[in-house]
């Protein structure tokens, strides 16, 4: 028996808006590996995690039933000032 694999419209479109993502987004992240230290690393990539969130794909990575347990990231202080005070 054959396995279909084609996409739903709904999985073809959620499959445009994360190319478009990691286009617009993720490409940047590779620059942070040329930074010397931890922090330095962390700061640059921050933003990132933030748009991630923003954009839900933290969410999609966990199944429901705990992501609706999950806090909400993006309302947390600013780690690297917490560690650096």
């Amino acid at each position: 028996m054959a396995i279909d694999f084609t996409l739903t419209p709904e999985q073809r479109e959620l499959q445009r808006e994360a190319r478009k993502f990691a286009q617009e987004v993720l490409a940047s992240a590779t620059a942070a590996e040329l930074l010397a230290t931890p922090e330095e690393r962390f700061l640059a990539t921050k933003p990132i995690y933030e748009a991630m969130v923003a954009a839900g794909y933290l969410r999609r990575c966990i199944p429901a039933p705990r992501a609706a347990r999950m806090p909400d990231w993006s309302t947390w202080p600013s780690w690297p000032r917490n560690f650096t005070a």
